[in-house]
């Protein structure tokens, strides 16, 4: 899986953009109506660029949008998201939005994900399926092993004793580091504490 991690001085870029667009192509007399914590984000950020004339934020899609009904009835809507993944809360909105007879709809994004069913009216940038992508209001992937260091096997490793704490394991390094060599999309890795490996 692959991973984009997007900086505030991107990010701020990237709405400057969507914001031209959107002042260029007339839509912003529109409400933005940010969806979850990433359209919120996004709203914020929108409203740093230019006037809008309602801003309004759900924090999920059922209760949160019934509750505005009476703000949004009649007005045209433009729907912000941080990503579009596969087009589904992006359909249920706009369904939802549909039945409290809202004026026309468009779509706002950062990302859009490869082949969702969506595609927003305004993006700026596309991300392939298999990728996650993380914003700076997002919890970015801090991968965490505090046990020594964890390296890739090297050659002089197998000169060396090792246990692994599995009595049924009883290989030596260099089994391990001859499947590294030998073996096709093979990674072993050791963990070395205080000389130990």
């Amino acid at each position: 899986m692959r991973e984009i991690i997007f900086e505030e001085g991107s990010i701020d870029k990237a709405i400057t953009q969507l914001y031209k667009k959107i002042e260029k192509e007339g839509f912003n007399n529109y409400c933005l109506l940010g969806i979850e914590v990433g359209g919120e984000r996004v709203v914020k950020k929108l409203e740093e660029e230019g006037d809008f004339t309602n801003v309004l934020v759900c924090g999920g899609l059922d209760d949160d949008i019934s509750k505005i009904s009476g703000d949004i009835e009649g007005k045209d809507v433009i729907v912000c998201d941080d990503n579009v993944n596969s087009g589904t809360t992006i359909m249920k909105v706009v369904r939802k939005l549909k039945t409290l007879k809202v004026g026309d709809i468009k779509i706002l994004a950062l990302v859009m994900r490869e082949n969702s069913t969506i595609v927003p009216n305004f993006y700026a940038f596309e991300s392939p399926p298999d990728t996650n992508v993380y914003f700076p209001w997002s919890d970015f992937p801090v991968r965490n092993f505090p046990k020594g260091i964890v390296r890739k096997i090297l050659s002089n490793d197998c000169e060396k004793e090792f246990d692994c704490g599995e009595k049924r394991i009883n290989n030596d390094l260099s089994y391990y580091y001859k499947e590294q060599e030998y073996v096709e999309g093979n990674k072993i890795y050791v963990v070395e504490e205080n000389g130990d490996i």
